[in-house]
This record gives C-alpha cells, structure tokens and sequence, in this order.
C-alpha cells in the first residue's frame, strides 16, 4: 500500500498552518515560490497580478509540457462592521454558520498582522427558531484589547489551522486545497531527480473559492498540452451520501476522475489507463454539478487558447468546508503515483483533442 513518509507529512502539516484567505494568498504563495525554488533551482517564477503563481521547467521545446494546478487559497470570513467593544460582524467567503459556531478563528489584517479571536454567539438563544441558525446570530469576538486598533472593515478571518492524524486518515483545517498543493510539491520533488523527456507547470491559483476568479485570470507563459487540476471533491461514505446526485467517491479507495462537461473525456481515459496499467485504484465521480466548482472550468476555455484539454483529480473529503475536513492518506499517496505515472507516459501519448 501506498505511503506518506514522515518527512512528507511534516510538509503538509507546513502548508496547513499558513494562513491563505482567499484574496489575501501572499503567505501561501511566499512560502511555495521559496519551496518549489529549493527544489528545483533551474524553475522559471512568474506572480501576476491577481496573485497566481506559475513555476516552470523547460528541459526542450521539443518536449510535451504538463501542467498541473491547485488552487492556494482557502474559505474565509470577512470583517463588516463592529458590533460592541471588541466584537464584529461578518459576511461569508464559503463558510455556513453552523461549521462557524464556536470556532477559533484568526484575523488577518491588510499589512499581513494577525490576531487570534472566536465565532461568539448567545449560549441563552435558541438561534431564533424555526429559522435556523444563520450569520446575524454570530460575530467576531477579539479578547485582547490591545489588538482592537488594528482590525479593520475588510480584514479576513479563517479557521485557526490545526490537524491530526489517525491511522490512514488526516482530520484538518484546509485539506482544500492544501492536498493539491501538496501533490504538486511531491511530484515536483521526484521529477527535479528523473531525467524524462517533458517540461513540467505548476500552478498555484488565487481566489478560487470566489468564483474561481485567479484561474479565470491566469494566462500560461507556454502552451501546455494537456492540464491536470489536483483539488478534492465531496465524498459520498456519509449516512447521507448523496450518490444518486454525485456516484460513488469514498474515502481510501483512491483518487477520483470526474465524468463532467469541464473534464475531457480523452484526458480520462489516459489516467484511467495509466492507473490500471500501474495497479493504482481510481473512482470515478459525477460531482455536485455538470460543470464548475472548480478551476478545470476557466482553464478549459481560457481566452487564447480555446478548448485547452483538462481534467480533474480528485481527492475524496469529507465534511468540506468545515474545520473536521477529513482525507486519506493512501489516496494522496495514491495520487502522487498516479501522477508520476501521467508524466512518465506523456512522451508516447498525444492527440488529446476530440
């Protein structure tokens, strides 16, 4: 079976404790440009203006080009207005107020300065029955006075980063996208020390979890001929699983290709067989909708370059959005292989246009 060194682990655990809201991706993109750098010195590094970053390694023109993204920000809150001394309302970046309530929190202000907080509420509520629990019923609570001069309308709050293993699997702030993220740094590791005949892209996207708006802004610097998006997708091994709306996706029994208008259906088939020829198991999902959720849908029909073939893999998750996000551990390992496997046989498969 499948596993994740140690060392590997603890790079993960790295990218879970920074801090990325969506919009304010600087950290996260600070600390993987300095990353994927010390691993691989020779890697060309564009930032543009929106906050996507793109490292890439040309060995030869005449070699094919595989991309590989993920997107470097996470869900959020933004600060609207104060309410009391110390005490703020909010706005959601992706977040539901039941996943919020009680949570530890940290504020992240525009100069980058953080301070720690809680998702406060009124214990004696009944949360305004029937309707629901809903945002009105919750605020921001900073308990240190000294840092109520440096919060201000706008600044961004995530759930305060923590994670735990157990067997297999990994319970954690985050896991999307940090999983992608991760991917990526790993397959990049193996191929600075492989000599194969195709040049590599990797991308870290900005503000995907507003509309996908960095990967609808990103431009590659080369063409390249096929792009795979590493990013999770909701596991149905709930007692509400959803399958008759999304298939079958459970958790440790490998990474997922999704049949959806934004996945091609000759970039599926490639990883399928690369999968079956190394013995690597794949699921194969429908998503929650025939198209979007993720950045496969903006690269896929970027503006100059029409019909760019891009496919999904997918990583199983459950309880997305929330602070318990939980993952296994063999299917990311799983689909570090799988990656290898698509890079090793680009040389000798091409035409992946219907």
């Amino acid at each position: 079976m499948e596993t994740i060194s140690d060392h590997a682990l603890a790079r993960l655990f790295s990218l879970i404790d920074i801090v990325s809201p969506s919009m304010q991706e600087r950290e996260m993109t600070a600390y993987i440009k300095e990353d994927w750098c010390s691993v691989a010195p020779e890697g060309q590094v564009t930032i543009d203006a929106i906050g996507n970053m793109e490292f890439t390694i040309r060995r030869s023109d005449s070699y094919p080009t595989l991309a590989l993204a993920a997107h470097a920000d996470t869900i959020c809150v933004q600060i609207t207005q104060k309410a009391g001394t110390g005490k703020y309302r909010f706005r959601s970046i992706g977040c539901s107020p039941h996943m919020l309530l009680g949570q530890s929190v940290i504020i992240v202000n525009e100069a980058g300065e953080k301070f720690n907080g809680v998702v406060g509420f009124d214990a004696t509520s009944q949360f305004g029955q029937p309707k629901g629990l809903v945002f009105e019923d919750l605020w921001i609570d900073i308990p240190n006075p000294e840092h109520y001069q440096s919060i201000e309308t706008g600044d961004l709050v995530v759930l305060k980063p923590h994670s735990m293993t157990e067997g297999d699997f990994i319970t954690s702030t985050a896991l999307d996208d940090r999983l992608g993220l991760f991917i990526i740094g790993e397959v990049l590791r193996w191929y600075s020390q492989c000599d194969v005949p195709v040049n590599l892209t990797c991308v870290a996207t900005a503000q995907e979890e507003v509309g996908l708006r960095g990967s609808l802004a990103f431009d590659f610097r080369h063409r390249p001929d096929v792009v795979f998006v590493l990013d999770v997708d909701y596991a149905t091994d709930l007692p509400t699983p959803h399958e008759d709306q999304m298939g079958r996706l459970y958790l440790g029994q490998g990474p997922g290709v999704l049949r959806k208008a934004d996945n091609s259906p000759l970039l599926r088939n490639f990883i399928k067989s690369v999968a079956a020829t190394r013995d690597i198991p794949l699921q194969t999902s429908l998503g929650r909708f025939v198209y979007g959720g993720t950045d496969c849908s903006s690269i896929q029909v970027m503006r100059d370059i029409k019909g760019l073939p891009v496919a999904n893999i997918t990583l199983p998750l459950r309880y997305m959005h929330s602070p318990v996000e939980t993952a296994s551990l063999t299917d990311v390992a799983r689909a570090i292989e799988l990656i290898k496997g698509l890079v090793e046989e680009m040389p000798t498969t091409s035409g992946f246009t219907l």
